[in-house]
């Protein structure tokens, strides 16, 4: 069954709130992650979380790859942005320092570079894969809808205290938009410039879709 491969927890407060939803979609990064779902779960404050863990110990597909919606995980995560229509999503993700250069690259391939927003904390948004069936559908990730993507450096304490922070004010915040707020706050020159990569990215993608029609004609 689908549904074998991904664990949930749907949490709900008292008061009413935006529609959260938290997910680990890679196993074998849920060690690393777990503190950060226990902040949030204890953070919640008003609305709804959905924690998705993923239980699937199969062939590692990154999220932005072209091959993770045919993957168990990759449906199931579609499905939960189709029918949750989440106000605040996250995406966590564990990363070895290694990988960070390929993660941050102004040449990344298959979705806009990682922006760091500390060490060994890096920023992103909703992978291309994704993006583009949710669109079909009427369904936008774009404010005031938030979509975040964090990696966070295995085995750094430092990175970990600063995505806890995040997590916190992604469950008692009252929008999305406050989240974003907040983050700018925090981290004025990081999100420019990650809006800067995310906008670059898109207008590319873009660009090269419209030739690729046009060759077609």
């Amino acid at each position: 069954m689908l549904w074998e491969v991904m664990e949930l927890a749907d949490i709900y407060s008292t008061l009413e709130g935006p529609r959260r939803l938290i997910l680990v979609v890679h196993c074998r990064e849920l060690p690393d992650l777990e503190p950060l779902l226990a902040e949030a779960a204890c953070s919640l404050s008003s609305g709804r979380l959905v924690i998705a863990r993923c239980l699937d110990e199969g062939r590692y597909i990154s999220t932005v790859s072209p091959r993770y919606l045919k993957s168990r995980a990759g449906r199931l995560h579609l499905k939960l942005l189709s029918e949750l229509k989440p106000d605040i999503t996250v995406e966590l993700h564990s990363y070895s320092p290694r990988a960070a250069p390929a993660l941050t690259s102004p040449w990344r391939r298959l979705a806009p570079p990682l922006v760091e927003l500390e060490a060994g904390l890096l920023l992103g948004s909703v992978p291309p894969p994704l993006a583009s069936p949710l669109r079909l559908q009427g369904i936008s990730l774009l404010l005031p809808r938030v979509y975040l993507t964090l990696e966070v450096e295995r085995g750094s304490n430092r990175a970990l205290e600063a995505a806890a922070r995040v997590m916190r004010q992604a469950a008692t915040c009252s929008s999305g938009l406050e989240l974003i707020y907040w983050l700018f706050k925090l981290y004025p020159r990081q999100l420019a410039k990650a809006a800067r990569r995310f906008s670059r990215y898109y207008m590319k993608a873009a660009r090269a879709a419209r030739t690729a029609r046009l060759t077609r004609l």
